[in-house]
């Protein structure tokens, strides 16, 4: 007869496993591919970074610098390890890639990186999937499964501008929006 193990809370949480290399490996493969492609292929002459508009409250200094010695530093920000690597250092790593990214794109363009554009945008566009997101909570929370959230939204904005715009009436596109969303999820 077979022995009985008694199963409880967190007991699989004490056995020790392998650490990974899967994020070692492709930071490392990252690297590599930033400083042979951007470093040693790459364009030549300086890059700007813009963090504000002369009309902001506070003005801050534009970042220039050689776009080589950029990609450069770029791709020497880590090395392989042998322990799983923090959530922090990854964070970390998929910014300085895509600074170098952006560095290595606008190498001696007149205009730079407009960082302060790239951030506005990221919270505009954000706004439709933060709704959908929400929506999604409070369907889930009653117990209704709903994976067809972002088309109700798109439906929505398709039809509320195309009716808002022959109508010239915005409350009328509004409310073909909501029985559009509404057709759509029956």
């Amino acid at each position: 007869m077979k022995e009985k193990i008694e199963v409880t809370p967190g007991m699989f949480s004490m056995a020790e496993t392998k650490p990974s290399l899967k994020t070692s490996l492709v930071m490392l493969g990252t690297t590599l591919i930033v400083l042979i492609g951007f470093w040693l292929f790459g364009k030549s002459g300086d890059v700007r970074f813009v963090w504000s508009t002369a009309n902001d409250f506070v003005l801050l200094p534009d970042f220039v610098m050689n776009a080589k010695q950029f990609c450069l530093v770029g791709s020497f920000v880590f090395y392989l390890k042998k322990k799983p690597s923090p959530m922090y250092l990854n964070i970390v790593f998929g910014f300085v890639s895509l600074l170098t990214l952006l560095g290595w794109l606008a190498a001696g363009s007149r205009t730079g990186v407009l960082v302060y554009y790239i951030l506005s945008s990221t919270v505009v566009f954000a706004i439709p999937l933060i709704l959908g997101g929400m929506a999604g909570i409070m369907s889930e929370r009653v117990g209704v499964v709903n994976i067809a959230i972002e088309g109700q939204l798109l439906t929505g904005a398709f039809v509320s501008s195309v009716v808002g715009s022959m109508t010239q009436n915005l409350y009328l596109g509004m409310f073909a929006a909501m029985i559009a969303a509404a057709l759509l999820s029956m």
